[in-house]
């Protein structure tokens, strides 16, 4: 089990990146910080990181520094141990991992999860992208456990801390999935196939304990009327996480435009939090030219269309 905050709550989510594309730094990125995205979940003293941009590095000092103070050698502190969920592995969604100090400790165990491609599977691709001559090490190199496994829309995963290793079912055989979901303890991690970004679409994920649910749809664009699968996905989900990385006049102006890139603008995540009767939106993926005062007023846009939304920001901690 991993060594935990003091102040752990039963379930909660912690901002750890929120930039899309490439990270940012200066005055005008302090508020929403510029590291890029990833996200931090607890639920029974479980740790779940979706995607591993430079977000991730920060948060690998803090769980170095748990694990530091929870014993006074190798023999006595509390292993690492947690899901790392990929929605893609595009470069800003990747690029923290190899900067991530818990995964070069021989005794954290992480489990991870992400899509395959056409040409190649999920684990392949990670080992391509971290090698030389692109990074000096391989992941070989990194000598934590690392347990890598793809995951399509049709499994769910569950993990129950009394028992340790998380268990992956078919969702549509229902008769494993109602024994699963019989433990109560259990975390249930669910995932939905996004088309809506260039090149073989994203993973997004649905995350419930204790009959509290919170969904993570970035890099998705939207679709008129709404995503209609996502409006389903997200149904009653008591926090969105949704990609907001274009304001409304960029996606579609005529010079610059971005529509088909693969990212949402704030009306679009509104459309689907509404329509899913989700009880709080939070907007993410900023693009990087979007400094503090764009963000501050899409949120104020959006708080006007959706009063319990909000721009979601670096090291925010949200109680579920």
């Amino acid at each position: 089990m991993t060594p935990t905050p003091k102040d752990e709550s039963e379930f909660k989510v912690i901002i750890r990146g929120v930039r899309g594309s490439y990270p940012v730094c200066g005055k005008k990125y302090l508020k929403y910080g510029g590291n890029t995205t990833s996200y931090e979940v607890w639920a029974d003293n479980c740790l779940i990181i979706v995607d591993a941009g430079t977000g991730i590095i920060n948060l690998g000092h803090d769980l170095m520094s748990l694990y530091l103070k929870s014993g006074s050698d190798v023999e006595s502190r509390t292993p690492i141990e947690a899901i790392i969920l990929f929605s893609h592995i595009n470069i800003d969604h990747l690029q923290g991992l190899p900067f991530f100090s818990p995964i070069f400790l021989p005794d954290s165990t992480f489990y991870i999860y992400g899509p395959d491609f056409s040409d190649y599977n999920f684990e392949d691709a990670i080992n391509s992208a971290i090698s030389p001559p692109y990074y000096p090490i391989s992941m070989i190199d990194m000598y934590a456990l690392k347990l890598f496994r793809s995951l399509s829309q049709d499994e769910a995963i569950y993990w129950d801390s009394k028992k340790g290793i998380p268990t992956v079912v078919n969702t549509f055989r229902e008769f494993e999935r109602k024994k699963q979901a019989l433990k109560n303890s259990s975390i249930q991690i669910t995932c939905m196939k996004s088309y809506a970004h260039p090149n073989e679409g994203v993973l997004i994920f649905r995350i419930e304990f204790n009959n509290k649910a919170v969904v993570i749809a970035t890099d998705t664009e939207g679709y008129v009327d709404g995503d209609t699968r996502l409006i389903n996905f997200s149904k009653n989900a008591d926090l969105l996480l949704h990609d907001a990385g274009y304001v409304s006049q960029v996606y579609k102006s005529l010079n610059n435009c971005k529509q088909g890139f693969g990212h949402s603008t704030m009306e679009m995540a509104v459309e689907v939090a509404k329509k899913a009767k989700v009880k709080r939106l939070g907007l993410l993926h900023h693009e990087p030219a979007n400094d503090d005062k764009v963000v501050d007023a899409v949120e104020k846009k959006s708080q006007k269309l959706f009063p319990n939304s909000f721009a979601a920001y670096e090291d925010q901690k949200i109680i579920l």
